[in-house]
């Protein structure tokens, strides 16, 4: 799961949309990855936390592509420290 994770976050920061549009399509297909790793654990924390990363990006957006990326960033680290206290 911690190369899920490494992968996303070299993922979101290789995006150079400045078009918020475009920015959500990748980022969202890189979240749906994400998910497809995270799916086997059972932390609800971690569920919630990828869930708010979704509303965040494209449900509710504030359609500023830097706020939103490091928004996302922060939710993934937190994600990764659930997990690193799981193993």
């Amino acid at each position: 799961m911690k190369k899920a994770v490494e992968k996303f976050i070299q993922r979101i920061n290789e995006i150079q949309e400045i078009d918020y549009g475009d920015f959500m399509r990748r980022a969202n297909n890189y979240l749906i990855d994400l998910q497809d790793h995270i799916t086997d654990t059972a932390d609800i924390e971690a569920q919630r936390l990828l869930a708010d990363m979704k509303l965040h990006l494209q449900y509710y957006p504030n359609w500023n592509v830097e706020l939103t990326k490091n928004y996302i960033l922060n939710e993934v680290k937190l994600i990764d420290q659930l997990t690193d206290q799981h193993i």
